[in-house]
């Protein structure tokens, strides 16, 4: 009965290393993973700035074209009243 325990306890050493050995493997992948989500949330956060700054950006040049759009106007209309 010995010789049948040891197997099986070989056995199950066996079995436990490997266990063991897929444990680390998960660890090391979701160690990966957590830096992976920690880098896309800095670049997540630094895209959402550039981003708000380019909203910033296109409000000042609409706001731009408006202002030359009405002096554009005025110079027509004030070329008009001195050409008269």
């Amino acid at each position: 009965m010995q010789a049948s325990q040891v197997d099986k306890y070989e056995k199950e050493v066996v079995r436990l290393k490997e266990k063991l050995t897929e444990l680390q493997f998960y660890r090391a992948r979701v160690d990966e993973l957590r830096f992976d989500s920690s880098s896309l949330l800095d670049t997540n956060h630094l895209l959402t700035d550039q981003l708000a700054i380019c909203h910033k950006r296109i409000e000042t040049v609409i706001d731009l074209e408006n202002d030359l759009q009405k002096y554009k106007q005025q110079l027509s209309l004030a070329s008009e009243v001195m050409f008269k």
